[in-house]
């Protein structure tokens, strides 16, 4: 049962990845597709109080940057700006949120700053030799392509997203 809800997470973010890439939008019907997912995969194979523990924090340190941006904005522009008018599509938010379910707080920062520090140098090298390119930042894309190097490896590897990566290199 669980292969086959990686499967269907890893079609899931296939599919994320391909509509933000090419249409700059997600179909919503995706991102509830992939919580359930995901959250049915943490509930079979993982510790259920370290499971929602480890979610809370994820979703709290997201709740942070989100606000942090939104006043960075508001401050800038000399009003308020909701974040997810202009600066960050919805689909983004819901992608985040979905992922704050997949990693120990540590690994989920990690994740993040790999992420984000990627898909930045993706997006400017490709607007070096593509003029027309579309200015906005497919972050969806990028988050689900990161997950779907993490569910691989985590396959094939001993790699788990739920244990500390500097603690596992320590011991």
């Amino acid at each position: 049962m669980g292969i086959l809800l990686k499967i269907a997470l890893l079609v899931l973010c296939i599919l994320i990845a391909y509509q933000d890439f090419k249409y700059r939008t997600v179909s919503w019907v995706l991102f509830p597709l992939g919580f359930a997912a995901l959250l049915w995969i943490q509930l079979l194979e993982k510790n259920h109080s370290l499971f929602i523990a480890y979610s809370l924090v994820n979703l709290l340190m997201i709740a942070i940057h989100l606000l942090i941006l939104s006043l960075y904005f508001s401050l800038k522009e000399k009003e308020f700006v909701l974040i997810t008018k202009n600066k960050l599509g919805l689909g983004d938010v819901l992608c985040l949120i979905i992922l704050c379910m997949g990693f120990s707080p540590i690994n989920f920062i990690c994740f993040m700053l790999l992420v984000l520090i990627t898909g930045l140098v993706i997006t400017l090298s490709l607007k070096l030799f593509i003029q027309k390119l579309n200015p906005k930042i497919p972050l969806a894309s990028y988050l689900s392509m990161g997950f779907i190097v993490v569910l691989v490896l985590e396959y094939f590897t001993l790699l788990n997203p739920y244990e500390d990566l500097l603690i596992a290199i320590i011991n």
